[in-house]
């Protein structure tokens, strides 16, 4: 068997060293492009440069070139934003070019530059077998990302200070980054971490970072974070060592929300990333009993592969496991013990630092973040905070206002309510809703609505383009829905193009919600044979309401909400499809 020991501390600091340039210019007649300087260091790995004292005019800026062919420009906004700072630049060298804008006067400092300080690799002994770790099969539970099949892995990004990365985060709904208590406290807050970063390229072996483009790094906003934890204590004591009757008691689970400012861009993560991550309350230990409850946890944390291979290190991971009830491993929380979310590992065999803290815990194949993991640990099961903490989810939902409210017509849930985790379809209700003067978070989408606003309200979109109004394409809802449901014979009117999601039918459906039961109104315009069906979210067919020959003009069919079986149907939502031999649509429908 192949032992590799590890000492792992907190990852190094990067070195912030003086550097002395300046070049200062009078408003000039012309607009002009000048190349002030290359600053080099031949040593580093990277660099970051700094610009303390610099004033640029409104429409001038800073242009910076690095050898990869990374480009940033930075305007005054810019620099405010960055701290008067650079985004990290791989190599040892980055050109410095100034634009000057007619009539501006124009005063450029730079006053130091960061730099990698030598100590690259995280230290490592293997006792034995070095010979046979290339052999060793990867872990079969740290899969890699089809970003096709899960686009909202894309949310997923790492916290970094140049030199090292370490740490997870993730977007949620209203654009906030969710990360763990000990990343933000630990780095962020009492460390030189100060950037997330995604999009993220290999690094190079052994751990070398590559940074991804200028375009990709967010400067973090360490007056808006808020943390906090929850302490816990497992049944049978061990954590480390299975042989050990009694070991540490109590444990802490963590969470923590950051700000990530607009980049040079002028975007924020979820603006220029364009995924998110739902927010849902976990399943209870009751509900555990009987579900096996697949998840997944995307993570940059280290991994056995990691060490063995070691020229992926620290890439975005997928992670495998499914839910445990925690009732059943915990003798107690600093409340309910549903609060925390429990799932297996895989013996010892899992992440080999913490680097993986802050992941988001999602339903497998979705983008519903249900939790926020905190530590793979050895034997017992792994844990996270879940979002049936009401600190937790009302720290999300408040954290850039209490007075927010969020529309997300893919969510699934059917209580809406306006919050985070059960917000509304549409964005009338969502502006209904709201406070005078409030604000509307509106998730990416076509909400294909007439809208009148009759009062005061502000309207966000921050993870992703929002197009409203009758001319708008209908959401396919692809977010969320499974995979199966979107086989070829229904995707025809569920696919994103206006030929085949324009409502030819008329199709409509009221009321909707409903309780008891629901008229569902059609208009043909010719005879034709026609099917009306109701499938559940899974895409299973569950009532055929409809199948006879019918002439053209307007029709009603009444669904009472129940299975062809009798049976009836459980709240939630529902499909209901028209079909005639040469056209299809689909309609949502909510069943309280």
């Amino acid at each position: 068997m192949v032992c590799v020991n590890l000492c792992i501390t907190l990852p190094v600091w990067a070195q912030k060293i003086p550097y002395t340039f300046s070049h200062e210019a009078g408003p000039s007649p012309e607009s002009s492009l000048l190349v002030l300087t290359n600053v080099n260091e031949s040593a580093s790995t990277f660099l970051r440069l700094y610009f303390k004292g610099t004033q640029l005019g409104d429409e001038s800026y800073l242009i910076l070139e690095g050898t990869d062919g990374a480009r940033q420009e930075l305007r005054k906004k810019d620099l405010e934003n960055w701290s008067f700072s650079s985004a990290y630049f791989n190599g040892s060298t980055v050109k410095v070019s100034l634009f000057s804008a007619k009539g501006e006067k124009n005063t450029v400092f730079i006053d130091a530059i960061k730099v990698s300080d030598g100590k690259i690799e995280t230290n490592r002994t293997v006792s034995q077998g070095r010979e046979n770790l290339t052999n060793q099969s990867p872990n079969t539970n740290s899969s890699t990302i089809d970003y096709d099949l899960l686009p909202h892995a894309a949310a997923v990004g790492r916290f970094s200070n140049g030199n090292k990365s370490y740490g997870t985060g993730w977007i949620a709904a209203n654009g906030a980054i969710v990360s763990a208590k000990r990343i933000l406290y630990n780095l962020v807050v009492n460390g030189d971490y100060d950037i997330i970063e995604f999009n993220i390229p290999a690094s190079a072996n052994y751990g070398t970072v590559n940074h991804p483009g200028p375009e990709d790094q967010y400067p973090l906003s360490v007056n808006t974070i808020d943390i906090s934890s929850i302490t816990f204590d497992f049944k049978n004591k061990y954590h480390y060592d299975i042989s050990k009757e009694e070991d540490y008691g109590q444990w802490t689970t963590s969470w923590g929300i950051v700000e990530a400012l607009p980049n040079s861009t002028g975007l924020r993560p979820g603006e220029r990333q364009q995924q998110y991550f739902q927010v849902a309350r976990n399943p209870g230990s009751f509900t555990l009993e009987s579900l096996e409850t697949p998840v997944d946890i995307f993570h940059y944390g280290e991994t056995t592969t990691d060490i063995i291979y070691g020229t992926q290190y620290r890439t975005l991971k997928r992670y495998e496991a499914k839910l445990l009830p925690s009732e059943e491993y915990l003798d107690f929380a600093d409340g309910d013990r549903d609060d925390l979310v429990l799932y297996t590992n895989n013996e010892g065999d899992i992440t080999l630092s913490d680097g993986d803290a802050g992941a988001p815990i999602t339903y497998s194949g979705y983008n519903i973040a249900i939790g926020v993991h905190n530590d793979f640990l050895r034997w017992p099961p792994s844990v996270g905070t879940g979002f049936r903490s009401d600190d937790l989810l009302s720290t999300v939902d408040n954290f850039f206002s209490t007075v927010m409210v969020y529309v997300d017509q893919s969510s699934e849930w059917d209580a809406s309510t306006g919050a985070i985790d059960k917000p509304y379809f549409e964005v009338w209700d969502g502006i209904e809703g709201a406070e005078i003067n409030g604000i509307v978070n509106i998730v990416k989408g076509a909400y294909n609505e007439p809208m009148y606003i009759t009062k005061a309200v502000t309207l966000v979109a921050p993870v992703g383009h929002v197009v409203i109004g009758e001319s708008g394409l209908a959401n396919a809802r692809k977010a969320t829905l499974p995979q199966e449901f979107f086989m070829k014979h229904e995707a025809d009117d569920l696919s994103s193009s206006a030929e085949e999601t324009e409502n030819i039918f008329d199709l409509k459906n009221f009321p909707n919600p409903f309780t008891t039961s629901t008229e569902i109104n059609y208009s043909l315009p010719e005879p034709s044979a026609v099917q009306v069906n109701v499938y559940d979210k899974s895409g299973t067919k569950i009532r055929s309401l409809r199948q006879e020959a019918q002439v053209s003009g307007v029709h009603s069919v009444m669904w009472d909400g129940n299975h062809d079986n009798g049976n009836q149907a459980t709240p939630g939502l529902y499909v209901i499809r028209i079909e005639t031999a040469l056209k299809s649509t689909a309609l949502k429908v909510i069943k309280k």
